[in-house]
């Protein structure tokens, strides 16, 4: 769904481009807050590592004076190169590597001060059986979600990203997420989520939903790094262009 994304995307730009940056060899390791995400969908693992001073609300740490982020998966060594494309800082790599439980460490290595390493395993790849990309629901159905199998060292959560032309020519979107048990059949009902106006469905059109699913585990932070540091992988899999009908 392009019209949620460039939104969502457009909304990020907004938040982050107001922080500061910090130069990574003022701090101490203590004072230097990482949020590590691992990202999976099948085919790559993508690394995100964003640091920041104190906690997540602090300004942005850009490395300096050779330090530096590095990921390992699988016996395979990347360096995190700075990434330019959003204004806030962070520092990105890709792995071809997506085999379930495979364990991967990022390393921050800093000249002065103290190193700190941390890790955690991907969980198992999955397929969404149903439902399928591209067909017709009516917003107050019942909609399964089937995946090929379990993994009980997850866990699992739906998100419902969707959108509507409204009769302003505008574009109404949203996000709607619940934790799922850990079993591989689950329903949705969109009307249940109360995403829309129930007195102005009329005023929609051309609504669409895309279904995602994460699978996610928590890894081992640090404890180098700031107390509300964290690393977490994902297997990600989505369903788009679910058009729905009132």
């Amino acid at each position: 769904m392009m019209k949620f994304n460039v939104s969502l995307i457009f909304l990020g730009l907004l938040v982050s481009g107001c922080t500061s940056e910090t130069e990574s060899d003022l701090l101490k390791t203590k004072a230097i807050q990482a949020e590590y995400r691992i990202s999976s969908d099948g085919e790559h693992t993508k690394i995100n590592a964003e640091l920041n001073t104190g906690n997540s609300f602090g300004s942005n740490i850009r490395l300096s004076n050779g330090d530096k982020l590095y990921a390992e998966a699988a016996g395979k060594r990347i360096t995190l190169t700075e990434d330019t494309d959003l204004l806030d800082i962070d520092y990105e790599g890709k792995f071809d590597i997506t085999q379930g439980n495979t364990k991967f460490s990022i390393d921050l290595v800093r000249k002065d001060e103290k190193n700190a390493e941390s890790e955690v395993e991907l969980p198992l790849n999955f397929i969404i059986l149903a439902p399928s990309n591209g067909i017709s629901i009516k917003y107050n159905q019942r909609v399964t979600v089937q995946l090929d199998g379990l993994d009980p060292a997850s866990k699992t959560e739906l998100v419902l990203n969707y959108g509507c032309d409204d009769s302003n020519g505008g574009t109404f979107t949203g996000s709607a997420s619940t934790t799922i048990a850990n079993i591989a059949s689950f329903d949705f009902n969109l009307s249940e989520k109360d995403i829309l106006d129930a007195n102005a469905q009329n005023s929609y059109k051309n609504c669409e939903v895309d279904v995602v699913v994460n699978r996610y585990r928590e890894g081992t932070i640090s404890k180098e790094l700031a107390d509300s540091s964290f690393i977490s992988a994902y297997q990600v899999r989505e369903i788009k262009d679910i058009k729905f009908t009132f």
